[in-house]
């Protein structure tokens, strides 16, 4: 049997796949709160998060957070 190349956790372990999904996924999290109330992506952001560093490495997971965070800050307080 051949192994198709492109799915699985391979490319989720990419640094910037796994940087820029963080960085997303944390610029999206203050649309949650007012005055959007879009509820359901203050389930889903973190979830992400999640999904991502449990595929990193670990420093990867650690930028991942980091970025995270500064999403989440940079979006937030503009």
């Amino acid at each position: 049997m051949r192994h198709v190349r492109g799915f699985g956790a391979a490319p989720l372990r990419r640094a910037s796949v796994v940087c820029g999904a963080a960085l997303l996924a944390g610029g999206a999290l203050p649309l949650a709160f007012a005055p959007y109330g879009w509820a359901w992506i203050a389930v889903l952001s973190p979830a992400v998060l999640f999904m991502l560093a449990s595929v990193a490495k670990p420093r990867q997971a650690l930028w991942a957070a980091y970025l995270f965070g500064l999403g989440y800050f940079g979006v937030g307080v503009f």
